[in-house]
């Protein structure tokens, strides 16, 4: 593997984690007239328009692989992001940004035990360093944390969900399917497992975790249509994309210690965008991940 090719990878990695970071602003913005599931369903449901449009092929699936895209959709598109937006509902943003974090380490675990892969001694020590830097930028400093049973075991669950998302798309991923055609099949599968929940959602017009509204003006309304627009093309059909070839090109674990940097990059959008200035102990732990993602990537 030639170092353009593989620059490429950390290229592809980098512009998945940017995006994937400023999901956060465009999801609270839409939470003031959307329900949690509406805008995963929306959000996936245009993904997988959009990715029809990009790669209008079928890939002939081998014999005991439509499986692995079935588990791809459910670990990654159904289970992580409803179990996230569970677990904020049920417990505090710090706990559950903390308890995702580990993400990567589960993604080492697993892909050490199960698909036999070699680290070098430099990664353990990095992948700390970031995990603790994870802890200084999502508390800010103040460790008075308190426990949310249900909310925090959501949160396990959604970090368990990354972790295997990570591993069977490693798996996929040594098939040779299209990228493009890997994702969709994986989003159907996902927008298959929502359906049955979305359709028993309350239509009461109230938001949350599970409301349902027939109120479709708003998807003609600009103030929504791009934040939508931006989740399903740009942080769902381009960026799972950019993830899973990245991910081919460095490495599956390699890639998930890259999630560490999505605290970092909301922390400067949010100094940015709404003014939020970022304490000292953020600024340490900040330069901590930055260190340790380094360390692991050596």
């Amino acid at each position: 593997m030639t170092f353009k090719f593989k620059l490429f990878g950390y290229f592809l990695a980098g512009v998945a984690v940017v995006v994937w970071a400023a999901t956060f602003v465009a999801t609270k913005y839409l939470l003031a007239d959307f329900s949690a599931l509406e805008i995963q369903y929306f959000r996936f449901l245009l993904a997988y328009v959009v990715l029809w449009g990009i790669y209008p092929r079928v890939d002939k699936i081998n014999k005991g692989d439509e499986w692995l895209f079935f588990f791809l959709g459910m670990t990654g598109a159904a289970f992580y992001q409803m179990l996230e937006n569970c677990a904020l509902y049920y417990s505090t943003a710090s706990n559950v940004s903390i308890i995702v974090a580990a993400a990567p380490v589960m993604t080492a675990i697993l892909g050490r035990f199960w698909l036999k892969i070699k680290l070098r001694p430099s990664f353990w020590p990095g992948l700390i360093l970031a995990l603790i830097g994870i802890v200084l930028v999502s508390t800010r400093g103040n460790f008075n944390l308190h426990l949310h049973p249900l909310g925090d075991f959501l949160a396990c669950l959604c970090m368990l969900s990354w972790g295997f998302y990570s591993i069977v798309m490693d798996k996929l991923n040594a098939k040779g399917y299209n990228q493009f055609f890997q994702i969709r099949r994986s989003f159907f599968w996902a927008l298959v497992m929502l359906l049955p929940l979305f359709l028993l959602s309350p239509v009461d017009g109230l938001h949350g975790l599970f409301g349902l509204s027939f109120n479709f003006s708003r998807f003609l309304q600009l103030k929504f249509l791009l934040p939508l627009t931006f989740l399903g093309v740009l942080a769902s059909a381009i960026s799972f994309t950019a993830w899973n070839k990245a991910s081919q090109i460095i490495g599956t674990v390699k890639c998930a210690v890259g999630i560490y940097l999505c605290p970092v990059i909301t922390m400067l959008l949010a100094w940015a965008m709404l003014g939020e200035t970022p304490c000292l102990m953020s600024v340490l732990g900040t330069i901590m991940i930055l260190f340790g993602v380094f360390i692991t990537s050596l």
